[in-house]
């Protein structure tokens, strides 16, 4: 066992020091793509949709006690 030891010594810290920048470099980027991939999705998916997360209920022909009244298919106005 201690014959087996013998033949791998430990890496020069050159190497060490190497391979312990390019580990933390991907965790650095597994963090951004974590943190940021899932907001740029749901850019994505809102510019593709069309939908307004700020307007839950769009009125489309009926009367909104906010807006008034609101014009149905045809251009004729709904009345309540």
């Amino acid at each position: 066992m201690e014959e087996e030891e013998a033949k791998y010594e430990l890496p020069p810290p050159k190497i060490t020091r190497n391979v312990e920048q390019t580990t933390g470099v991907f965790s650095f980027a597994a963090n951004i793509i974590e943190v940021f991939l899932p907001k740029v999705l749901d850019v994505f998916v809102a510019m593709s949709v069309g939908e307004d997360k700020n307007e839950k209920n769009p009125p489309s022909g009926r009367f909104t006690p906010d807006q008034g009244f609101k014009h149905g298919p045809g251009g004729k106005a709904n009345k309540p």
